[in-house]
């Protein structure tokens, strides 16, 4: 339905996202990837969404402190996206 094909879309532009933003870790690029694996995660498409999701954390852990609530969250949606 709707949602697997927002899921589809979501994916591919996952894929180009990653590729055009991989040397860039600036909260722009990260929310875009965020909210991609979101949409790509309600339309079925997990393993592109955990992809992302790991993308942001990995980036999150470098550059915040343990107990920022960003960082807390971008981890939750990275379980979330493992454990689906």
């Amino acid at each position: 339905g709707e949602h697997e094909r927002a899921g589809v879309l979501a994916a591919a532009a996952i894929d180009r996202a990653l590729t055009e933003l991989a040397t860039r870790e600036d909260e722009e690029a990260l929310e875009l990837l965020t909210k991609l694996a979101i949409r790509a995660h309600q339309g079925g498409e997990i393993r592109t969404a955990e992809r992302a999701f790991r993308r942001v954390a990995e980036v999150r852990a470098r550059t915040l402190p343990d107990d920022d609530p960003t960082l807390q969250k971008a981890r939750t949606n990275l379980a979330l996206a493992l454990f689906a």
